[in-house]
């Protein structure tokens, strides 16, 4: 008898428990018995990270850029903010790293002609993201979306150029009817 008291007691205090929370839904204001609650935890932020392009490093790696390089390209990386951004200036890298600020002049100008940095504004070094990448992921495809724009870009402009060049020096050439007529 006492064990049936005491399985009725956790039974009621389990359907007062469950009464309390109860499921209602937001547009009729009804109350729902189906359904259960579950716990979702928050997003864990891991600091400090950031994703790295295994291609983007293999291309580092065969392009034998020199240690100095290389160092200076590590200690960006890894005070890169959201969005690829990193703000320091010569000096602060040259601290940081042991450097005369000339050698880091040189780094970063080996950096952006191989084209793995840009400049910004106010100090601001952009890491291409073919290297790696710091932020959403949404924001990283509109990023490589921008980045591949630009290479187009590039690429048209230099293929213009040398269309323009290929035209100024065919222009120099003898006329096709001028020579032709030369040869009669």
């Amino acid at each position: 008898m006492q064990a049936e008291q005491k399985s009725a007691g956790r039974a009621s205090k389990a359907a007062v428990a469950n009464a309390r929370v109860g499921l209602v839904d937001k547009e009729t204001g009804e109350v729902l018995d189906e359904g259960s609650l579950i716990y979702v935890p928050r997003r864990v932020r891991i600091k400090g990270f950031f994703m790295g392009m295994q291609g983007g490093f293999e291309g580092l790696a065969k392009r034998k850029l020199g240690a100095e390089a290389l160092n200076v390209l590590m200690l960006l990386m890894g005070r890169m903010d959201f969005e690829n951004v990193t703000r320091m200036t010569h000096k602060e890298i040259g601290e940081a790293l042991t450097m005369k600020r000339q050698n880091v002049s040189r780094a970063l100008k080996t950096l952006q002609a191989v084209g793995v940095i840009e400049p910004g504004q106010h100090h601001a070094l952009h890491l291409h993201s073919d290297y790696g990448w710091k932020g959403s992921v949404s924001n990283l495809r509109k990023q490589q979306t921008e980045d591949l724009r630009k290479s187009w870009l590039r690429a048209s402009i230099v293929s213009a150029a040398k269309h323009a060049e290929a035209d100024a020096a065919i222009s120099k050439l003898p006329k096709y009817a001028d020579s032709a007529g030369a040869m009669n």
